[in-house]
């Protein structure tokens, strides 16, 4: 049950399953169940979710963000240390501040999905009860 528990958590984290707080896994409407079966087969496998286990993975997706933020303000040390004679037309310059950019974005959409993870933790913690 642990290895299976491992196994999709890891594929949440991955990328590899992209579950929704609130509509895949949700403490409050399915009581921390997880349908991992595509619609074809008949009985879709199911793993009971934890209170830790939305704690752990909201936690995974802040060290996450924080690994993504970095990488962010790396971007944007490297861009505004190309001068402009190394890059006349400013290609370089612009692409890092491109992609500083797209990886704030990402950084806080990760920090939103562990907000969800979070809120769907103490909604179970509380018996699905709103506060």
């Amino acid at each position: 049950m642990h290895l299976m528990r491992f196994l999709v958590l890891s594929a949440v984290l991955c990328g590899v399953i992209m579950p929704a707080p609130g509509s895949v896994v949700s403490a409050s409407s399915q009581r921390g169940t997880i349908g991992t079966a595509s619609a074809s087969e008949s009985t879709p496998p199911k793993t009971q979710w934890t209170e830790e286990d939305l704690l752990e993975i909201a936690k995974q997706y802040d060290q996450r963000a924080e690994q993504v933020q970095k990488q962010a303000l790396e971007f944007e040390r490297k861009a505004a240390s190309i001068t402009p004679t190394e890059d006349p037309k400013g290609f370089r310059r612009s692409s890092l501040s491109i992609a500083a950019t797209m990886r704030r974005k990402e950084a806080e959409e990760l920090r939103q999905r562990a907000a969800m993870y979070r809120q769907d933790a103490q909604r179970f913690a509380t018996g699905g009860k709103q506060e």
